[in-house]
């Protein structure tokens, strides 16, 4: 069998004989022992338990049985399943719950069948059913409580057993809300029985009060339940609800709600209870008097008891809540930790010491005293019942010896009576006789008794012997039956005065107790106030201190407390944190100083390497750039050389056949001087300076291409730049033709020293350059112009076109650079040429504005 099996089965049995004691033993205590009442209660009940406490087994048994089967599943060493593990998991949080509403319903039930078969079967008084059913549905929830608390104990083994969770909320929303609940019900019915038994142990109440008490103050208890319950929940709603959501944003802004409520949730409950205990005090004060027949002392005593162990049900509750939250409190300030600066707690650590503290010597200081008063009390009392009994005792053995004497006659025990009483005068001693019928005989040395209460005298009736409590008539004393030989002459009742009004002094006793106990009181506040001051004051330095190092400020020592103890350690072990790391921020200082330093100093070297590397890399893109426009030269010479080699053959051939062409026509028609031929004539000439004109123009584009592809040697040459600048603008004829002018203004001398070849090439790309900056403008003008100065010659390209823009200025010798389309340039073109005039030791420069056009001036030596 599964260990955890037995763990139920064990305890579970223990738990229901306390069950049983809860109600058994009230009821012995209620009905005086009465077999014959109790085997009818024992007969109505047991049945109707069984029936139930089976019930509640199979309850139980199927509540737990996905715990049964994880485990077994477990022991087989079988895969876990996780569907089984949550069922398990879910039915363990939910057991403490369950079994406490069950339970509770269970004895409620027992208690009213008990009652309905009572009233079927038996002649028993309303008031006595109530009673029964009260000590049924009410004296069980002290166990009932208690038995939900140990199961959720003895489960935590097992749930931890079944592995991590996916969801930790899980947990808290099967723990906290449910624990919650669980230890408000337990303190206060731990703090309802502790009243119970102990006004039954040391208030004495007659048989009568205990019974009002069972039977109307449950009733009250359950009142106030029924509105402390929505009041409850309405204070733990944001806790709820943060753990009910399922959602990560929602429960984020969810999160500062449920902390503030959550922190302040202990103080809160436990200060709801004793507002709901102080009402109930109240109530129970009324209903003593009221209801109960208690004397004005003894219910201020009842409700005393109920405030001093309302005190200690607050304390343990606000404990246990703080307790219960704190998993939740840990798992909001793990996803926000600004949670703790910003949310203002309802106490202070110093409040939370002086409330539980002083609480604590509320309740010590004022229990002692109150302790004090009812053992005077009771002793006082127990004096005056010895005394009563005395005198019943002496007065009934004078009546037996007068029994002895003859027979005996009512009228013969009232004049024993009368002359009885004057011994008792200094007593002050009152004998009343009870006859069993007729009316009562009150006897009193100072004169006529007064008249015993209706309710005492039905008490006195109903018992055979006991102490008599005649608050009513500020009196105690003790009562017996009156039975000289077989003679039943009633009851015997001798009362003397309370202890009250016995003797001078009380009044004074009493405030001396008083001031002993607020003197008492105001020593024990002080003590708590200091030590609270003592212990909180360091954590609040060290609290300061610990905020000013989070910003930075380790230069302030930490002040050590100057004792031995854990909070003297505390600020020493603080002090030597802060010597470390302020230690170690300097070394670390140090550390990036130094490293600072090397950063500047190998910034400073990768600067000057990153340099260096830029010119190389400058230098290897303008050597590749001139090895791609000489590689890119050389095939266009070589093409053009072919091409104008090809060409020019044929062209030299039509251009040297034209002129003996003109001459076999002129012989044609003289031989034929026909009218036809005559009129042919001129059209034949006309046609012949045309193959003239364009032979001669085909060849000067053919030289002109000659020229440009010729390559250029190692030494300089004789050059003419107007006649470079005309091939190239004859190479150029085709893109000049639509509508752009071109204007010549050549100096007198255009000779210079240079290479042919790349100089007509730096002209070809600047007409290029202008002619497609005019393209598609019907007013387009190019003008080049050259003049002497200075021992060199300026060659100006002029345009009208757009300008070039400002911020593309510096970049339009760049390399690669252009701002045609893809496909219609390279960005070589000025930069090839910009190498070629520097080559010639030339400048070239461009002159632009926006919307007025552009020029270029190259300078040549």
């Amino acid at each position: 069998m599964d260990p955890l099996r037995l763990r139920f089965i064990v305890p579970g049995l223990v738990l229901l004989a306390l069950d049983v004691a809860s109600v058994g033993l009230p009821l012995v205590a209620l009905f005086q022992q009465d077999f014959e009442v109790l085997g009818q209660i024992l007969r109505a009940a047991l049945p109707i338990a069984s029936v139930l406490l089976v019930g509640w087994a199979f309850a139980m048994g199927r509540w737990l049985h996905p715990v049964w089967e994880a485990r077994a599943r477990r022991r087989t060493a079988r895969a876990p399943e996780a569907s089984l593990d949550a069922a398990a998991r879910h039915a363990i949080l939910a057991l403490p719950d369950r079994a406490l509403r069950l339970r509770a319903a269970i004895w409620a039930a027992v208690g009213l069948g008990t009652v309905v078969a009572l009233r079927l079967t038996s002649s028993m008084a309303a008031a006595d059913l109530v009673v029964i059913g009260s000590v049924f549905s009410v004296n069980t929830l002290c166990p009932t409580v208690f038995r939900a608390w140990f199961y959720e104990g003895m489960l935590a083994r097992p749930l931890a057993d079944l592995g991590p969770i996916d969801d930790p909320f899980e947990l808290l929303r099967g723990g906290v809300v449910g624990r919650l609940r669980r230890v408000a019900f337990a303190t206060g019915a731990l703090g309802v029985a502790a009243v119970l038994l102990f006004v039954q142990a040391f208030i004495p109440v007659t048989l009568e009060q205990f019974r009002g008490l069972q039977m109307y103050f449950p009733l009250t208890i359950i009142a106030l339940i029924a509105v402390w319950q929505p009041v409850r929940r309405a204070i733990v709603r944001p806790v709820e609800t943060y753990l009910a959501a399922t959602d990560e944003a929602a429960r984020a802004g969810l999160a500062a709600a449920a902390y503030r409520t959550a922190e302040a949730l202990p103080y809160t409950l436990a200060g709801l209870k004793a507002a709901f205990w102080l009402v109930g005090e109240a109530l129970l004060l009324a209903q003593s008097v009221l209801l109960f027949a208690f004397d004005l002392e003894r219910a201020v005593l009842v409700a005393a008891t109920a405030f001093f162990m309302m005190i200690g049900v607050a304390i343990y509750e606000s404990i246990l809540h703080r307790q219960t939250l704190r998993p939740l409190l840990a798992s909001i300030v793990r996803r926000d930790r600004r949670l703790v600066r910003e949310v203002r707690p309802l106490l202070t650590l110093r409040g939370k010491m002086l409330l539980a503290f002083g609480g604590l010597a509320l309740f010590v200081c004022g229990f002692s005293l109150y302790w004090s008063f009812v053992q005077y009390r009771r002793l006082a009392q127990s004096f005056i019942e010895m005394q009563a009994a005395r005198e019943v005792a002496n007065l009934t053995e004078g009546l037996r010896d007068l029994a002895g004497l003859g027979p005996i006659r009512r009228d013969a025990v009232d004049r024993y009576l009368r002359e009885q009483v004057g011994e008792l005068a200094d007593m002050e001693a009152v004998i009343y006789h009870l006859p069993e019928k007729g009316r009562q005989l009150g006897v009193a040395a100072s004169g006529a008794a007064p008249p015993l209460p209706r309710s005492i005298v039905e008490s006195v009736r109903r018992r055979r012997q006991d102490w008599l409590d005649a608050s009513a008539i500020r009196m105690q004393g003790a009562f017996a039956p009156v039975s000289p030989g077989r003679a039943e002459l009633g009851t015997l009742v001798v009362l003397l005065p309370g202890y009250r009004v016995r003797g001078p002094g009380l009044e004074r006793n009493l405030r001396v107790l008083v001031v002993f106990f607020v003197l008492l009181f105001a020593t024990a506040s002080g003590i708590v106030g200091l030590v609270a001051g003592d212990l909180t004051g360091p954590v609040k330095t060290l609290e300061r201190r610990a905020e000013a190092m989070a910003r930075g400020d380790l230069a302030s020592v930490v002040p050590v407390g100057p004792e031995p103890d854990e909070l003297g350690r505390l600020a020493l072990a603080f002090e030597e944190m802060r010597a470390a790391l302020d230690e170690k921020i300097f070394a670390l200082e140090e550390l990036q100083a130094s490293l600072e330093h090397k950063v500047i100093d190998r910034t400073r070297d990768l600067a000057r390497s990153n340099e260096e590397l830029r010119q190389a890399l400058d230098a290897l893109r303008m050597a590749q750039t001139k090895l791609v426009a000489s590689g890119k030269m050389a095939i266009v010479g070589q093409l053009l050389a072919g091409v104008a080699h090809e060409i020019n053959n044929p062209v030299n051939a039509i251009v040297n056949s034209v002129e003996p062409l003109e001459e076999t026509t002129r012989r044609l028609l003289a031989r034929h001087p026909d009218a036809a031929a005559v009129a042919d004539k001129g059209e034949i000439e006309q046609m012949l300076r045309v193959i003239r004109s364009g032979a001669e123009r085909t060849k000067r584009i053919v030289q002109a291409l000659r020229n440009y592809a010729r390559g250029d040697g190692e030494e300089l040459q004789e050059f003419d730049v107007h006649r470079g600048l005309d091939e190239a603008l004859e190479l150029l004829r085709h893109q000049l033709k639509h509508g752009i002018a071109v204007e010549r203004r050549y100096a007198a001398d255009g000779k210079l020293r240079g290479y042919p070849g790349q100089l007509n090439q730096v002209f070809l790309n600047l007409l290029t350059n202008a002619a497609q900056a005019l393209a598609g403008r019907e007013d387009g003008r190019i003008e080049i112009e050259t003049r002497h100065a200075a021992g060199a010659v300026d060659v100006i390209v002029r345009d009208n076109g757009q300008g070039i823009p400002p911020e593309v200025v510096p970049r339009i010798f760049d390399p690669f650079f252009t701002t045609k389309p893809v496909g219609q340039g390279t960005g070589l073109g000025l930069s090839i040429c910009q190498q070629i005039v520097e080559r010639h030791g030339g400048t070239i420069r461009v002159e632009t504005r926006a919307g007025e056009g552009t020029a270029f001036v190259v300078t040549l030596p």
